[in-house]
């Protein structure tokens, strides 16, 4: 419980970093997003509610992988389409910021040889 407080702890922090703004954590949703009868993702989307972040009320966010030292998160908005965390996890991997089958549980293993970017700042510009 302690460890996952501090990873939600430190993943309000960097998106208050990366933003610029007030990051109020609402809700944990686990997602399991499913293509072709293949899981391409599992794990906890985490909810924010952004103050001062114009473009923006509400972020969904989680980490690539918690347990790395090195970790990067993905932030997904609140626009449409957007409207739920299956919704924000269908959307990063649509636009390629979430690798396909990973979990938080395992090593994320990139199968195309892409760096991902630590934030979606190409998310919100194509969504």
């Amino acid at each position: 419980m302690a460890r996952n407080l501090i990873h939600l702890k430190l993943l309000q922090f960097a998106i208050r970093l990366e933003y610029d703004c007030d990051a109020v954590h609402l809700q944990t949703f686990p997602v399991h997003e499913m293509l072709d009868g293949q899981a391409v993702w599992k794990g906890e989307v985490e909810v924010f509610e952004l103050n001062g972040y114009p473009a923006a009320k509400i972020c969904y966010a989680w980490w690539l992988d918690k347990w790395d030292p090195n970790r990067r998160f993905v932030a997904v908005f609140e626009k449409q389409p957007v409207s739920s965390a299956e919704m924000a996890v269908k959307a990063a991997v649509f636009f390629n910021a979430q690798p396909m089958a990973a979990t938080l549980d395992s090593p994320l293993e990139n199968p195309v040889g892409q760096s991902f970017a630590p934030v979606t700042g190409q998310l919100e510009h194509a969504i």
